[in-house]
């Protein structure tokens, strides 16, 4: 019997910090079903830096935060001109689309982000001005966050180890794909940690 929730891992890099007007840079994507990642369906974009700004805005400390990080992080962002790049609609079409097949074989599957009201709030905005119907259902957009405090709740109350928060546990890379597939990876290992015990003391 499955326990661990099917899960769509989505993370975003901005160049700016508040939602929802931050113009999207990258988007990363990975799908985990019972509690594995399928590697295979993973989504990687990196959006036009001029493109972007047309949709959103950007800040001098954010874009001095970026360049402080080095050439890869740089080069991860498309700002070094050397990489593949999309157009804003191009991305939130082939983000729809991800998420609606990833829906199709998965119905269940949870919309994970860090901070949905950041990460989703800022997409969803962009949905809006390009007028793409937004491609996920609200009752499936879930909070890492959330789950995180619930999830380390659980171990203390079963009497394990609590785990170390996410932040601590996992370097936070910057990398939208990169992060994305940890943060998934992590909530994997906490419902783990949490069904064994739990299932241990029947």
């Amino acid at each position: 019997m499955q326990t661990i929730p099917d899960m769509m891992s989505l993370d975003i890099e901005t160049l700016h910090q508040k939602a929802p007007g931050a113009a999207v840079l990258t988007i990363g994507a990975a799908l985990f079903v019972g509690g594995e990642e399928l590697p295979e369906k993973r989504l990687s974009l990196i959006i036009d830096v001029n493109d972007a700004m047309q949709y959103g805005l950007s800040d001098v400390d954010t874009m001095l935060w970026h360049i402080s990080q080095g050439v890869d992080h740089l080069r991860a962002l498309g700002l070094l001109h050397d990489q593949t790049v999309v157009k804003t609609e191009e991305a939130l079409l082939q983000l729809a689309n991800w998420i609606e097949a990833c829906q199709a074989a998965y119905p269940d599957a949870q919309l994970i982000t860090r901070d949905h009201d950041f990460d989703l709030a800022i997409l969803a905005d962009k949905y809006e001005k390009l007028g793409i119907l937004i491609p996920w259902k609200y009752w499936a957009a879930k909070s890492h966050r959330t789950r995180e405090d619930d999830l380390r709740w659980m171990q203390k109350l079963l009497g394990l180890e609590v785990s170390l928060p996410y932040t601590k546990f996992t370097k936070v890379s910057h990398n939208a794909l990169q992060d994305a597939v940890s943060q998934g990876e992590y909530l994997c290992m906490l419902y783990k940690s949490v069904i064994e015990a739990a299932t241990s003391t029947k």
